[in-house]
């Protein structure tokens, strides 16, 4: 029994570097197949690196980027924190410096209404006081994270909800 220390310890250690392999396998009529052992002779075989989200590389964000559709899918106090997803909305850029901001519901929006808006520095600047300006803390290429001007964060992934 002493000794189960020392052993749940080294497990604990050893565990996290313990992850399984992914092999992309393509066979001769280019189809593709995924999976945890070795690909058969018969087709290429390419070994598949895995990223977790933590480490999943920052991107460089810039304003072409934001351009097009992205959902609010979940809205926090801690950028790592508790996520609310009761009330997803949509944030509408346009590459004419034009932004909407709509919640999602049962019934659709009438029309979308516009706001002008401006990015300098990860500082996203809109002209509507009620959305204010928010700070991009995370850009990962699909997914966005926007610290608010009233704290809290915004979690969004591109597309509409």
């Amino acid at each position: 029994m002493k000794w189960f220390p020392l052993i749940a310890i080294t497990f604990v250690l050893f565990a996290n570097n313990a992850l399984a392999e992914i092999y992309k396998c393509v066979d001769s009529e280019g189809n593709r197949s995924f999976q945890d052992s070795p690909c058969p002779e018969e087709t290429k075989e390419e070994t598949v690196q895995i990223q977790t989200g933590s480490e999943s590389p920052q991107r460089e964000f810039s304003e072409s980027l934001l351009v097009g559709k992205w959902c609010e899918y979940a809205v926090s106090l801690d950028v790592d924190g508790e996520k609310d997803t009761s009330r997803p909305a949509t944030w509408h850029f346009k590459n004419k410096k034009e932004m909407s901001y709509t919640y999602k519901t049962k019934s659709k929006p009438k029309k979308e209404i516009f706001n002008k808006y401006s990015v300098k520095d990860n500082r996203i600047n809109i002209n509507n006081p009620y959305i204010g300006n928010w700070d991009v803390e995370s850009f990962r290429g699909l997914t966005l994270i926007l610290a608010g001007p009233l704290g809290g964060y915004a979690h969004l992934r591109r597309g509409a909800c």
